[in-house]
Formats: C-alpha cells, sequence, structure tokens
C-alpha cells in the first residue's frame, strides 16, 4: 500500500503529464487526483474536496481545475512548486546571467515562498 505522500506525488505526476488530456476531458471543472485515479468533473473546489475526504486518506489527493485549455495552471501544493521549479531551472541553466533569466529565478522565489505559506 502506497504512503499519502507516494500517492500525492503519482497524482502530481500524473497530471503533468495528463494535463492536456485531462483539461479536454473536464473542461472547465474540478477534479480529484489521487496516484493513477482522477475523480470528477466537480462544478466547485469544494464539492471535488468534500468526496476526496471522504474516500481518500488526507495529503494523499490533489484537486485541480481544469480550464478546457493549459494556458493557466495554478499551483496548489510544495510538490508541484517543486516540480516546476526544477523544471525552469533546467531551462534557465541554458541561458546563464541573461537579465531575464535573473528576473525569472527572483520571482521562482516568489512563487516558492508563496506556496510554502512563507512571508515574502
Amino acid at each position: 500500500m502506497q504512503t499519502p505522500d507516494a500517492l500525492l506525488n503519482e497524482a502530481i505526476a500524473n497530471y503533468f503529464a495528463n494535463q492536456q488530456a485531462l483539461s479536454a476531458q473536464y473542461p472547465n471543472a474540478f477534479i480529484v487526483l489521487c496516484g493513477t485515479q482522477t475523480w470528477g468533473p466537480y462544478v466547485t473546489s469544494q464539492e471535488a474536496y468534500r468526496v476526496a475526504v471522504a474516500h481518500l486518506e488526507p495529503g494523499a489527493f490533489l484537486v485541480k481545475y481544469c480550464r478546457g485549455s493549459t494556458e493557466v495552471n495554478l499551483i496548489q501544493t510544495p510538490q508541484e512548486y517543486d516540480v516546476v521549479a526544477s523544471r525552469i531551472e533546467d531551462l534557465l541553466d541554458a541561458f546563464p546571467g541573461s537579465a531575464k533569466a535573473m528576473e525569472l529565478r527572483r520571482l521562482t522565489k516568489v512563487v516558492e515562498f508563496a506556496s510554502r505559506g512563507l512571508p515574502l
């Protein structure tokens, strides 16, 4: 049996790997992801959360909003931030020292603090 952290990490990976398909399948709706399972659609985040906590262990799931496009993705957990930040760092390493890269690194730190609930 997987731990809640393992299920959450798998859900995050599942979301990023299938983001376009999920957005197409559940446009403008909330979904719950736990491991490789996807539940939904739900009209509100509260509805999705209520269903999730009734059936899943706390910390083992992710509630996401699917826009119908992948233009905007809200980062909802520190684990999601870590995945995104790692990808950003890889891209920025290709442009060391550029002004835009330096600004993006600064903004990435702001998002990190916000995602962890730390004061800016």
